[in-house]
């Protein structure tokens, strides 16, 4: 009897003392990357439990992903006053907010302001920042009352886009700027996220030319999300140098596996000037992956004919050329050599016909039942149809004239390097019914029939497209993949479009396409000239 009261009193203390060992609970508050951070595979809140899990076997760790996609900081401030009373499910749709909300935090860390740049819910200047720094300091101070977690980290916003020189990511960096005043003002830690990220980009680029930290410019890809894992495990331990390794070999994984998929020698383009008369000048910086004992490589660039090069050749695991020509080929194609004993590498660099593009104009003339073109014609589209220049000095209203520059399409964009794709996010934040014009000349030997192709790659957005060419309408509705039937003229033909964005991604594709087994080979690119 006593044995048996022994065993069921040692059986209650067991019992009692597991249940006063409580796992370290991680709130994490944003927007779908939040919630691709469950919901991906290799979201970073996946790899962080893994890591844990794996380098941390005597923690317990609970990790709770609160992300909805579409939300930004004020709409937050929404979920979290409607959870007190009812309910709220976002991407993770097994997580209730009301209910992980009233639950106290250890660490809660929010993540938020992708969507504020993307929709765009913000712009740049300095009353739209107060009143959004304001906001969060508002949604900080509700999640800061409702969980009253023991330690709160707010996160720099990872890139949108890839052109970390582009006008969003130079929001974002006046945004980040605002996030880290607002931790030190708040008593809060700040975590690195974007800075982690643009260096894995920065890394990547180094081994392959089109490596990407992102799955469409706005979500971070595998090796994104390892680099926000990274900037959050740093965070959570304090910069403890012990944790982490499997990031680290899983990230080191990727770049090995970039750079033999590149063959070991990477490009970029650093800087594009014009020139004259069509003329361009282009800056290419080439990367040489080497062991350290290995010679320094002998490089040379093979430039189109026509083209100047400078230097002719060079050596060294990294260096740059200096190239001048006229991309009038749809593809100008190039090809960077190198040799360093008996390894030979090569690698093509294909730079695209430029457009010359403008935008900044606002078109408002959006209803449910779609966009208003009759409303939105400009003394720009007028001209367009009189076959007569209209990238010169013309009033589009109210004092506004626009500002014509070329554009190359480029990785860094939605709708990637292909020639005929014209991302807006390229040359202008994009305000909410913001619209743009693109145009570039197209000289034919003969007078042919083609296929006008029509097409866009963005995942969030609406589009309104009017296509012309040689002044002919040939396409006026909402942007989708189609074919339009078209001919071109013998000599300079005029394909110029008109897009009208509603808000978020703003990116179209227009480019003539041969019929009948026509390569299109003789025709060449231009731009108009600015008058």
């Amino acid at each position: 009897m006593r044995q048996a009261f022994h065993k069921v009193f040692l059986g209650v203390l067991l019992l009692t003392a597991w249940q006063g060992v409580s796992a370290t609970r991680i709130v994490f508050v944003g927007d779908s990357i939040t919630g691709l951070s469950r919901n991906a595979s290799y979201g970073f809140a996946n790899q962080l439990e893994a890591t844990f899990k794996a380098e941390k076997p005597g923690g317990d760790y609970e990790i709770i992903s609160l992300g909805g996609s579409g939300q930004s900081v004020s709409s937050w401030l929404g979920i979290e006053k409607r959870s007190r009373a009812q309910p709220v499910h976002l991407d993770v749709k097994t997580l209730d907010v009301k209910e992980e909300l009233s639950r106290p935090a250890d660490i809660m860390v929010v993540m938020l302001g992708m969507n504020d740049v993307l929709a765009p819910y913000v712009n740049g200047s300095d009353a739209a920042l107060d009143r959004w720094v304001e906001h969060y300091r508002s949604l900080i101070h509700a999640l800061r009352e409702r969980a009253g977690p023991g330690r709160f980290a707010i996160c720099s916003i990872t890139p949108c886009t890839e052109d970390l020189s582009g006008p969003k990511n130079l929001l974002i960096d006046q945004m980040n700027s605002r996030i880290r005043d607002l931790a030190e003002a708040e008593g809060l830690e700040y975590f690195a996220t974007a800075e982690s990220v643009r260096d894995v980009l920065s890394r990547g680029r180094k081994v392959k030319p089109d490596f990407h930290v992102t799955t469409d410019f706005v979500h971070p890809n595998r090796a994104g999300h390892l680099a926000i894992a990274q900037a959050m495990l740093r965070g959570i331990e304090k910069g403890e140098d012990n944790v982490g390794q499997s990031l680290r070999q899983q990230l080191d994984a990727l770049l090995e596996e970039a750079s033999q998929a590149a063959g070991g020698l990477s490009w970029e383009i650093e800087s594009i000037k014009p020139e004259s008369d069509g003329v361009f000048s282009f800056t290419i910086r080439y990367y040489w992956k080497s062991a350290e004992d290995s010679v320094a490589p002998q490089m040379s660039l093979t430039v189109p004919e026509g083209w100047r090069v400078t230097p002719e050749a060079t050596a060294g695991v990294e260096g740059t050329f200096n190239i001048t020509g006229r991309p009038e080929q749809l593809e100008n194609r190039l090809v960077l050599s190198g040799k360093s004993g008996e390894d030979n590498r090569r690698a093509e660099i294909t730079l695209p016909a430029p457009w010359l593009v403008a935008a900044g104009l606002i078109l408002p003339h959006w209803s449910r039942d779609g966009f208003d073109h009759e409303a939105a014609i400009t003394p720009i589209d007028w001209i367009i149809e009189a076959g007569e220049n209209f990238v010169g000095d013309v009033e589009v209203g109210k004092g506004l004239k626009l500002t014509w520059q070329p554009l190359f399409s480029s990785v860094d964009y939605t709708g990637g390097d292909h020639p005929d794709s014209v991302d807006f996010a390229a040359i202008t934040h994009a305000a909410t019914f913001e619209a743009g014009y693109a145009v570039r000349q197209i000289r034919s030997e003969r007078q042919r029939e083609v296929m006008l192709e029509i097409g866009s790659r963005r995942f969030a957005g609406e589009c309104h497209l009017t296509v012309w060419l040689n002044g002919e309408l040939l396409y006026n509705d909402r942007t989708a993949k189609t074919e339009v039937p078209a001919r071109l003229v013998e000599g300079q033909n005029t394909l110029v479009f008109k897009a009208s964005h509603r808000t978020w991604q703003w990116q179209v594709s227009v480019g003539v396409r041969g019929v009948d087994g026509d390569s299109l080979a003789d025709l060449r690119y231009s731009l108009p000239e600015l008058e």
